[in-house]
């Protein structure tokens, strides 16, 4: 990023404008199906489509990925302290997760005692950097943390604002904070091309202290697949594709009502307007108000910086580690993302956070949130698990992941292809003005698992098109990695 202005002790921004789910959305995956618009309207989709979720619950996730008896056995992350670092540092970060954790999970209270704010000395560059932007980051951050690893104690580190130096700063602080293991849910968008050898060198030298003392550092990978629809170009985030780091992809993630996985995909999101208007539904409309264009995803791809680890050698496929051999010849690079866990908005976590309504009052509300943004956190709180199971910390968590990957393969789910693409997808219901009815209602359909046309047009209006390139398969993929996690995984990694 751009060298920042200087920044000025100058007060925490606002909370952010309010954003609110409307019903109809569903509590569990499939609870709630679109019976009231045509079938026409789908096509090719099957129809009906079941409602999204409203947002899943603490027990959801935790049941999803088969801790729930783990968790409450005591295997909760005790003993151990998580870092999360983020830009500036919302006043109000540990009463909206207390109140989040009070409505949704009291089992799992977060008490002053397991939380610990390192605030930045001051704030700037507020308005380049969507400040009040980061608030919801911060509580999905912690929030998805304390879910997974109820019992650890949670260190926030707030960087003065955006811009590289300040958050390898912050990240300097959450390696020295006496956590085991640090999430970071930000990046440079196609950083791993365009952010200066100087940079990397000083973010890689700090990776690499915290791998040679213990501290297991992530980072989501990216919420835009391989950038080509953004930006044209194909490459990946960075940090994510530093070798010393765990670049934590994205799953849709279908959690049924006993607190079951049902299915897990590939994240990769297309969107298509069905209808807008007073209702939340298209009434006698036939065809779709706009069309199915891909939307977001987890980032991924081949490193035009880094060569192979030497984990990935003999895990990642070849056809993964040569694509840029136009460039280097036949020379495998470094493929992120390393592993995933569930980030789709279509199947997002429940959050809670202090909003600045339209009438100007600021209270508490909840949403939906998703992105890698929330992987991240989700993976750092299991390995926090399973560094109490350890008994200590597992540190630069690479080398562990693909030798188990290798060794004991059912420690992860495998996440593949749906068989059927045209029935993984789901109605969305917002309001037009993000809080309430007065402005009407948009109907979307969000495909699921998307592997159609992505298109990238300048700002001239010259447009090229392709099919998604960032897919699942069996083993290692360039979508997910290794894949998600599963039961086992907290025993595997412990006794590796």
């Amino acid at each position: 990023m751009a060298a920042p202005k200087a920044a000025t002790p100058t007060q925490e921004p606002p909370p952010p404008a309010a954003f609110k789910n409307p019903q109809p959305c569903s509590a569990y995956f499939g609870q709630k199906v679109d019976t009231t618009d045509s079938a026409s309207l789908y096509k090719p989709f099957t129809a009906p489509q079941p409602y999204d979720i409203c947002g899943y619950k603490p027990a959801q996730l935790e049941g999803a990925y088969g801790l729930s008896s783990s968790i409450a056995s005591g295997n909760n992350g005790h003993g151990v302290k998580i870092a999360i670092v983020d830009a500036y540092d919302s006043p109000t970060l540990l009463a909206d997760a207390q109140q989040y954790f009070n409505l949704n999970d009291p089992s799992i209270a977060l008490p002053k005692t397991q939380f610990t704010n390192i605030k930045p000395s001051s704030v700037g560059n507020e308005a380049v950097c969507g400040a009040s932007g980061w608030y919801a980051e911060q509580a999905l951050d912690v929030e998805s943390s304390h879910t997974m690893a109820p019992g650890a104690h949670i260190v926030f580190v707030g960087a003065v604002d955006c811009f590289d130096a300040s958050l390898l700063a912050a990240v300097n602080t959450a390696i020295s904070s006496g956590a085991s293991v640090v999430s970071d849910s930000w990046g440079d968008t196609l950083g791993d091309l365009l952010v200066d050898a100087a940079t990397k060198a000083a973010f890689d030298n700090t990776f690499l202290l915290a791998d040679t003392t213990g501290v297991s550092v992530l980072f989501s990978s990216g919420d835009s697949g391989d950038n080509f629809a953004d930006f044209g170009m194909t490459v990946p985030d960075y940090p994510p594709t530093s070798p010393l780091v765990t670049a934590v992809g994205g799953t849709s993630l279908e959690v049924g009502k006993s607190n079951t996985r049902l299915a897990e995909y590939g994240w990769s999101t297309a969107k298509q307007t069905l209808c807008e208007g007073t209702t939340t539904n298209c009434g006698s409309a036939t065809t779709p108000l706009g069309a199915l264009a891909w939307q977001a995803g987890g980032g991924a791809g081949t490193s035009f910086t880094y060569l192979q680890p030497s984990y990935q050698a003999g895990v990642v496929p070849a056809a993964l580690a040569l694509r840029n051999q136009n460039l280097f010849g036949p020379t495998p690079l470094r493929v992120v993302p390393d592993i995933s866990m569930d980030a789709d908005a279509s199947t997002g976590m429940l959050i809670g956070l202090t909003q600045t309504f339209p009438d100007g009052s600021v209270r508490y509300s909840q949403f939906k949130e998703g992105g890698t943004s929330l992987a991240s956190p989700l993976l750092a709180s299991v390995v926090a698990d399973a560094d109490q199971a350890a008994g200590g910390s597992i540190g630069f968590l690479n080398p562990t992941l693909y030798a188990v990957a290798v060794s004991h393969p059912s420690a992860f789910n495998d996440i593949v292809p749906a068989a059927n693409p045209n029935a993984t997808a789901v109605i969305r219901v917002d309001f037009l003005n993000t809080v309430n009815k007065d402005s009407g209602y948009v109907v979307s359909l969000r495909a699921i698992d998307y592997q159609g046309t992505e298109t990238y047009c300048d700002g001239t209006g010259n447009c090229a098109s392709r099919l998604v390139t960032v897919n699942t398969a069996p083993g290692f993929d360039g979508m997910t990695g290794i894949g998600t996690v599963s039961s086992k995984f907290i025993h595997w990694m412990a006794t590796a």
